[in-house]
């Protein structure tokens, strides 16, 4: 609302300060808006804590269908696993991770150019987890892709690109 401030006088009557025009608030009409706001955001952290709440569940409920009674985060090490190379694509050196669970005979990697020639095949893969780091100068520019075999049992098969 518009509002004056009163000329400001001494003692004998002598104007000290003039007053002057100004906007004023009234904050007991303001109060029923912030209550109406705070219960309206309430609301809203409500709504957000059991969307929340729903997808914890949700993801609680994933983590035990991945991870069986083993628990969180673990590995199934009854099952080989063939993990995709990293960097891919990769110009200097990339390195690709597998499993081989205890038990197996006979574990290897074959590498094949785009057309399904075979590049190189790395026999005798150790059970357990490994890795092998191929060298980009030992191959063409292009794409490749490897597979894992256990026990002449396919695995996976991913693909790798070389890049110059």
């Amino acid at each position: 609302m518009d509002t004056r401030s009163p000329d400001q006088y001494d003692a004998e009557g002598k104007m000290i300060d003039a007053g002057f025009e100004f906007k004023a608030m009234s904050y007991t009409g303001l109060l029923p808006l912030l209550v109406g706001a705070i219960k309206e955001q309430q609301t809203t952290i409500e709504d957000k804590q059991s969307q929340i709440d729903a997808l914890n569940e949700r993801l609680s409920n994933l983590e035990k269908k991945l991870t069986g009674a083993a628990g969180v985060g673990a590995l199934d090490n009854t099952k080989a696993r063939l993990e995709q190379n990293a960097p891919n694509p990769f110009n200097e050196n990339t390195v690709i991770r597998f499993f081989v669970p205890d038990g197996s005979r006979r574990a290897s990697l074959q590498v094949m150019d785009v057309q399904g020639k075979e590049w190189k095949t790395f026999d005798n893969l150790t059970n357990g987890d490994g890795q092998l780091v191929i060298g980009a100068g030992s191959m063409p520019a292009g794409s490749y892709s490897y597979t894992l075999f256990v026990d002449r049992e396919k695995v996976a098969t991913r693909t790798m690109v070389i890049t110059r």
